[in-house]
């Protein structure tokens, strides 16, 4: 059985050294820039080639992560640091990037690309694009199946990948512009503050509570673990197993990796275990609560863990009493001093401490460690009561039991090799090892061997110097002495040749092998439009493309998710109706595709999209490789508009995607007005200037989850809800017809009183997004911003007119930028 490579985080060099110590065969991590994990320790250029050297030595593949999106100023420096990671040898770097992935085929055609999952690759056409683009390896979105992972594997040569364990993203990753929009901290940039992680309440279309007892954090996700699993991952052909981490500390990643590890081993042979204390030290290293995500199907119910967003602990026993600060504990695990712990008090709080002395109840001396099943006293602080739970967050002998294997000089992880010694009177010594992989490492003796006068060599004796590896990663697994004659070596000589076939060996599994190097032609510029920019509306339904119609919209974006309580192909055929009848409108009209579109969906994809070829479209609109691909092959002669979800943030990103059949791209929201008109002159380019832009997409329905779940749902999506923050804004929720989960933001962008900035930036087309909005809204905004098109010095009258009142609109990051 060809085992998964697994997969492990280095946040730092300690933390690589438990990755690999533990039985790794890759890590991946980043450098100091244009790493999704901004905020972790991160590799310096000498740290990132003593990573490779280090890992390259054990035999261990490294990736280096450059998944952020490159904003036009710093190709220059991306690409030089592409540079550097070649010559270093790095086996492979992760990129979310389409533009950067581009300069790196060309420039570096032998450096491994590995698509992030900032890619939101879920589906087999997705996959398929990425292949032409010289990806070798995806990893997928987390969101899939196993069914629709297995289909994807047989369908396609590219490796697919996939996370393990760790902190799950409740949006699809490269889709959330929650701390983008909120604190102006990108996640495509590395900066995200996590807002899902913060409490919410969930209110009803007029602001009041809609749910009660269903816990504050309604969008932390427990965190991911498919132990248990692997055997499916591994039959599905999964070719990667990553487990999430680079925030976490060593230990973490030590527990982690070798549980994993254990476990792999085990399938190996043929008898796959996972015993019971495995999973508990899962649980105690972190976990919010586990869950096997969507791996097993659509799932409601297990996926938030709504109670805490942090580290829970493992359930260590119950307050007995408390006459403070000493506390009787009833244990159903052993407790050790400098334990860390945690009382969950009855009011909700939490009292945390370290344990410093245990007592047993009934006297006697204190206790270093207090068994299973009995009642001890500790010292705690705070308003505890009898009956109060208490958690272990941390166990001190299992972190010291995972530090031993990154801190200590000795070499956990062994080499097996093959020794061989020639001893000869006359000669100097040579040894030799070799490790199977078609390295060798020779060490030769000062001196000559010398006829022996008392005490000849024995071959016992040479064995015994020459497998005297200690700390060194080899150990010998074959030994072969080539012994003539009674000769005498001295034993320091034995050594020095030793070491230095070690050192010989070391140097030979680090060396570097050189790669070509090619020029990277700059992305070709069509040169800015000078043109009056168009108009256009995204509305949902035919009577609303009319209204904008006779408020002065250019071309009308009809369609997209279809939000409510229609559902499947019902919704899907009711949608196609309505596009039917607004191809008749004296305006462009293009069809609108979902940005996320699943393996069953693409049928209906390739159904439509077929109809749209019979009707007078201009074209369409798509948010993902795989409906863009599927498009450009089937409405030769249409135009095919990309949106924002591609994350188009450099000329190389715009030519790419014309080049895959894009006739016009959108650009990035988290883009400022300098940065846009950096791309304009690379193809026709488009802005959204209106709306609220979705802040995530999520395949957890919190409607279905709590007013009904699966099995039961009781279709709540007929109503609008939203979600309230600790400052009270509420984010609109929207459920398509998939059961997909759109958060909107609070406020709505809004550009019109700054239409003037886009008379010289070069953008072909600028949009407003008006489905949600009815009729009467849709005309009157769309009469506004033709107007103040028109006349850019009205703007800020005409904006008097949006149904929007000043103190709900935002610019956005036209100005600001992000992080």
């Amino acid at each position: 059985m060809e085992l998964p490579e697994l997969l492990a985080p280095a946040g730092d060099f300690d933390s690589l050294k438990a990755a690999i110590q533990n039985g790794a065969d890759a890590v991946y991590l980043g450098g100091k820039a244009f790493s999704a994990r901004a905020s972790a320790a991160n590799f310096d250029r000498e740290e990132l080639m003593a990573a490779v050297d280090y890992c390259h030595l054990y035999g261990a593949s490294v990736y280096v992560t450059v998944n952020t999106v490159i904003l036009p100023e710093e190709m220059d420096a991306a690409e030089e640091y592409l540079a550097f990671l070649n010559e270093i040898g790095v086996d492979g770097v992760i990129v979310q990037d389409l533009g950067l992935a581009r300069l790196a085929r060309q420039a570096f055609p032998e450096l491994p690309l590995h698509g992030s999952t900032q890619m939101t690759v879920h589906n087999q056409q997705d996959l398929e694009v990425l292949r032409r683009l010289g990806f070798s390896r995806v990893i997928v979105a987390r969101e899939l199946t196993i069914d629709e992972i297995r289909d994807m594997v047989q369908a396609s040569s590219v490796e697919v990948e996939v996370f393990v364990h760790g902190a799950l993203c409740i949006s699809y990753s490269g889709q959330c512009l929650f701390s983008s929009l909120v604190g102006g901290r990108s996640g495509n940039r590395g900066r995200c503050a996590q807002p899902c992680r913060l409490t919410y309440e969930l209110v009803d279309d007029e602001g009041r509570p809609a749910a009660t007892g269903a816990g504050k954090h309604l969008l932390s996700t427990r965190d991911l673990k498919l132990l248990r699993q692997l055997p499916l991952l591994v039959e599905g052909g999964v070719r990667a197993l990553k487990i999430e981490g680079r925030m976490r500390r060593p230990e973490y990643v030590a527990v982690v990796t070798a549980t994993y590890r254990k476990a792999l081993d085990s399938l190996a042979r043929g008898e796959f275990v996972v015993s019971p204390g495995e999973e508990l030290d899962l649980a105690q290293v972190f976990n919010r609560g586990f869950t096997t995500g969507h791996l097993l199907g659509r799932r409601l119910q297990g996926l938030i863990g709504a109670e805490r967003p942090n580290n829970r602990g493992v359930f260590l026993g119950r307050v007995v009493s408390f006459d403070g600060p000493r506390a009787l504990i009833s244990l159903t695990r052993e407790l050790h001093v400098g334990d860390e712990v945690e009382v969950w008090v009855g009011d909700g709080g939490r009292v945390a401490a370290e344990i410093q002395r245990i007592e047993p109840e009934k006297g006697g001396e204190p206790l270093e460690r207090a068994p299973e099943g009995s009642r001890v006293f500790v010292d705690l602080k705070g308003p505890i009561r009898p009956s109060d739970r208490v958690f272990r967050v941390s166990d001190r002998e299992l972190i010291a039991k995972a530090r031993s294997t990154f801190r200590s000089p000795r070499a956990w992880r062994k080499i097996p090799v093959r020794v061989s010694a020639r001893v000869r009177e006359g000669e100097p010594l040579q040894v030799v090892m070799e490790d199977g992989e078609g390295h060798r490492g020779v060490g030769i003796s000062d001196v000559l061997g010398e006829r022996a006068l008392r005490h000849p060599l024995s071959r016992e004796k040479i064995v015994e110097h020459l497998c005297r590896l200690g700390n060194e990663p080899f150990e010998a697994a074959d030994i072969r002495i080539d012994l003539a004659g009674e000769v005498m070596v001295p034993f320091s000589e034995m050594n020095k040749a030793r070491c230095r076939a070690v050192d010989d060996l070391k140097r030979q599994r680090a060396a570097r092998r050189p790669r070509p190097v090619l020029s990277s032609p700059s992305p070709q510029r069509t040169g800015p439009f000078r043109g009056k920019p168009r108009l256009a509306v995204h509305v949902g339904d035919d009577v609303a493309a009319r209204a904008a119609v006779d408020g002065g919209a250019d071309l009308i974006y009809f369609g997209g998710e279809i939000f409510g309580p229609k559902k499947g192909k019902a919704a899907w055929m009711s949608q196609w109706e309505g596009l039917s009848r607004a191809a008749r409108l004296p305006v462009p009209v293009y069809w609108v595709l979902p940005r996320i579109t699943r393996a069953e969906e693409m049928a209906l994809v390739r159904e439509g999209l077929h109809l749209a070829r019979e009707l007078n479209l201009k074209g369409v609109l798509v948010g993902n490789l795989g409906t863009l691909a599927l498009a450009a092959q089937i409405l030769p002669g249409k135009e095919v508009v990309t949106d924002f979800s591609l994350n188009v943030c450099n000329g190389y990103a715009v030519q790419t995607l014309r080049e895959l059949g894009a006739g016009r791209v959108t650009l990035s929201p988290e883009l400022t007005f300098a940065q846009l008109g950096e791309l304009t002159s690379f193809g026709p380019s488009e802005c959204i200037i209106h709306g609220r832009l979705p802040v995530m997409i999520t395949d957890y329905c919190m409607l279905g989850d709590l007013f009904g779940g699966e099995g039961s749902c009781s279709h709540a999506c007929r109503e609008r809800y939203g979600l309230k923050d600790r400052l009270g804004l509420i984010f609109p929720i929207e459920v398509d017809q998939a059961c997909r989960m759109h958060i909107l933001n609070s406020k709505v962008l809004s550009l019109i009183e700054h239409l003037a900035q886009f008379d010289s930036l070069g953008a072909r087309v600028l949009r407003v997004v008006a489905r949600r909005e009815g009729p009467d809204d849709v005309a009157r905004i769309t009469a506004a911003y033709r107007g103040a098109l028109d006349d850019p010095a009205a703007g800020k009258a005409l904006s008097k007119n949006l149904p929007i009142a000043p103190s709900q609109r935002t610019t956005g990051h036209y100005f600001r930028g992000v992080l």
